[in-house]
């Protein structure tokens, strides 16, 4: 297996350091070109690839099968957008404005995959509560709340940004947080000690710019905060008490004086906090106890009478064996 790219790009990663921690990575496992010249030709039931190979040769292969991850375009070309008036993108998307989702200064409204922004389901469903509120108070417009953006690509180890990533740092002063999973415990004792956090934050404020990650794990991780708890605007320590960080390997690149964020770690081990009065919580007596009832008692009606066993030579001790067994 042979893994052609273009533009030198790894998934959604922008980071330096972390596209070539990826390339390093994929690159020991089959051959990864991120930056290809190829050719491909089909020659009967095979596939040819001509390509320059990474030592500069050029190198002539045949392939059985040859899988093409070309992307999508929002299929808005048979709805006659053109006769609309609207100002239209080079792909056909009218130009709308990503948080109140109309286009221009009309009374369209697009959201979903339509829009070509984020093919996500949660994003999907966010825009539909904005356009749908902002369509039915036209022309009473407001911009919507949306998200921290996240990207995930189901590799292992596992790639994935949030908020904009490396990429939506340009012009900003930020400093960044780095975690190697290759000398960290948890990942290590799973033999998966592979994996490079980076987490950006603005410099003076605090404030948490977004984050990528190529990091081991057999499920899709988020990045140490939210999208849904917590925005790109909020300071980074309180990003370490979002309830989505949950025990895992991340637990080595989070502060020990996170004392929030454990004691949630603490309850999501033991389930929910139950909210209950004082009453609730107190135990109730002894279904021994004569004339009491116990609501949380199974009903004995269909076992039959206690027999009373003489246990010892004391008749007293013996009557309170059978009331008690009653």
């Amino acid at each position: 297996m042979k893994v052609f790219g273009r533009g030198g790009g790894i998934g959604p990663l922008s980071d330096p350091a972390l596209v070539a921690y990826a390339r390093r990575t994929f690159g020991a496992e089959f051959y990864l070109d991120s930056d290809a010249h190829a050719d491909v030709a089909r020659d009967g039931d095979a596939v040819v690839v001509t390509y320059r190979a990474l030592d500069g040769s050029t190198q002539v292969e045949r392939f059985a099968y040859l899988l093409a991850a070309t992307g999508r375009t929002p299929n808005v070309h048979g709805l006659g957008l053109e006769h609309t008036g609207l100002a239209l993108g080079a792909n056909g998307v009218p130009v709308y404005d990503r948080h109140t989702l109309r286009c221009g200064r009309s009374h369209i409204y697009i959201a979903g995959d339509a829009n070509h922004d984020l093919p996500l389901l949660h994003e999907a469903a966010d825009e539909g509560r904005i356009a749908g509120e902002n369509a039915a108070r036209h022309p009473d417009v407001r911009a919507g709340v949306r998200r921290a953006g996240l990207g995930i690509v189901f590799t292992d180890p596992q790639m994935s940004v949030i908020g904009g990533g490396h990429a939506a740092l340009r012009g900003i002063a930020h400093v960044t947080g780095a975690v190697s999973f290759e000398d960290q415990g948890r990942s290590r004792v799973m033999l998966r000690h592979r994996g490079l956090l980076h987490v950006y934050a603005e410099t003076g404020t605090g404030r948490f710019l977004g984050a990528g990650n190529d990091r081991p794990g057999r499920r899709a991780h988020r990045p140490p905060a939210s999208p849904g708890r917590c925005r790109c605007s909020s300071p980074s320590r309180r990003c370490w008490r979002c309830p989505s960080i949950t025990p895992s390997s991340r637990k080595g690149c989070a502060p020990r004086c996170a004392t929030r964020r454990r004691s949630w770690m603490r309850r999501s081990r033991h389930g929910p906090r139950r909210r209950s009065g004082r009453r609730d919580r107190r135990p109730h007596p002894p279904p021994t106890v004569p004339g009491h009832f116990n609501p949380n008692a199974r009903s004995t009606a269909h076992l039959p009478p206690p027999r009373a066993t003489r246990s010892s030579s004391n008749p007293a001790h013996d009557r309170c064996v059978t009331q008690a067994s009653g």
